[in-house]
């Protein structure tokens, strides 16, 4: 026995008892010190499957197959024909089974952010969002919806190919992430929130709302929600809230509980309870214009009240609260400059955000060279007048 074998035995005793505590980095670690000490070929390639085994255990399937490889290669035996590498083989198929494994990623979204959209709930707002039918009870829906991002999130730390592949807020690497619920986003689907006093040309909440099974309202889930789950911030879209059946409950219940969040809302009428939730300084409002003329207004919404909304989001600015305006660019409508600079013009006399925003009737088709147009020219005219601006399912590159 030579001088290294002494410290090799120990290693691997290490080793084997962290691994049957389920210590399994602490096992990685003394297998790779065993790996130092020069075993023979046959030990080599045995430490190499065991460490393969606590990659498994920690769902590094990735970091797995190499070790599995690097294993076979040192036993000159990569198709398993020598039987006493069988097992090391069989192991490195079944990971394989599993599909094309790339880079492990994570998603800073990823089971925080809860979305109550159209027949189900959605795992988030971006067009690589997976809808899961609703249960009919709230209860069952937020345990279907913590179960799928758990699922979800264990494939991207894994490496696996998945319904968020080429989202823009997927990041590299690993992330131990902690799901919890901190925004929700009430989006029209539920009964009490498909009320609107406009006809947007691109607009299909209408449809969905006719497919959806929910067996609560709007109301009842706003209840529940800060109630129980106390998220840090509440995007309420859930249709027109100042022609809502539930309008007063649900702002009422918003100011008492003190709720930090968004009201979309297309300002057409004016409330005043929403003006003292942006004086107390607990809301911004977010309303999508999407034209810079009354006539552009007109063709868009289906109604002709232009003057009477940029007169309500003026009021609305005079709180001293947060103004967001949005611009969904829709080709042949509004993609001129009177319209935009017009728009770009009434953000800037109310100090407002602008978001300039992709059509979500094509959110999964590929950008076309003229929308990459207009997203430079708007940017550029935004830098210009200093307004703040965000892109939406665009991207400045």
């Amino acid at each position: 026995m030579d001088q290294h074998q002494p410290g090799l035995l120990d290693f691997l005793k290490t080793a084997k008892s962290c691994m049957e505590s389920g210590e399994y980095g602490d096992a990685l670690s003394a297998f790779f010190s065993a790996l130092n000490c020069d075993p023979d070929t046959w030990l080599k390639t045995e430490i190499y499957y065991q460490a393969a085994i606590c990659r498994c255990r920690l769902k590094e399937y990735a970091q797995a197959i190499e070790y599995l490889d690097t294993a076979l290669d040192i036993a000159a035996d990569p198709e398993g024909a020598n039987g006493q590498y069988t097992h090391i083989y069989e192991l490195l198929q079944e990971l394989r089974k599993l599909g094309p494994l790339g880079p492990q990623k994570w998603c800073p979204l990823l089971g925080t952010n809860f979305v109550i959209h159209g027949p189900g709930i959605q795992t988030c707002c971006f067009p690589q969002a997976v809808c899961l039918p609703s249960k009919g009870n709230l209860c069952d829906d937020l345990e279907q919806y913590k179960l799928f991002c758990s699922s979800l999130n264990d494939k991207l730390q894994e490496g696996l190919s998945t319904s968020c592949a080429g989202c823009q807020m997927l990041r590299d690497g690993y992330r131990n992430t902690e799901l919890k619920i901190r925004t929700i986003n009430i989006s029209s689907g539920l009964p009490g929130s498909e009320h609107c006093n406009f006809k947007c040309v691109y607009c299909t909440y209408g449809k969905e709302i006719h497919a959806c099974k929910y067996k609560y309202n709007v109301l009842e889930i706003f209840q529940h929600i800060v109630e129980n789950i106390e998220p840090e911030h509440i995007d309420y879209a859930g249709g027109e809230i100042t022609v809502s059946p539930y309008r007063d409950e649900i702002l009422k219940l918003w100011k008492a509980k003190k709720i930090r969040g968004c009201i979309y809302t297309n300002a057409v009428i004016y409330n005043e309870k929403i003006a003292d939730l942006l004086r107390e300084g607990l809301i911004t409002i977010n309303c999508s214009v999407d034209a810079g003329t009354s006539k552009t207004f007109m063709l868009i919404k289906g109604v002709d009240c232009f003057e009477k909304v940029l007169g309500n989001l003026e009021k609305y600015a005079a709180t001293g609260g947060g103004i967001i305006l949005r611009y969904i660019l829709l080709k042949g409508i509004n993609d001129n400059r009177a319209n935009i600079h017009g728009f770009i013009k009434f953000a800037k006399q109310l100090n407002a955000n602008v978001v300039f925003s992709r059509d979500h009737r094509i959110a999964h088709t590929p950008v076309e060279g003229y929308e990459r147009g207009m997203v430079a020219r708007f940017i550029e005219i935004c830098r210009e007048q200093n307004i703040p601006y965000s892109l939406s399912n665009y991207s400045e590159n």
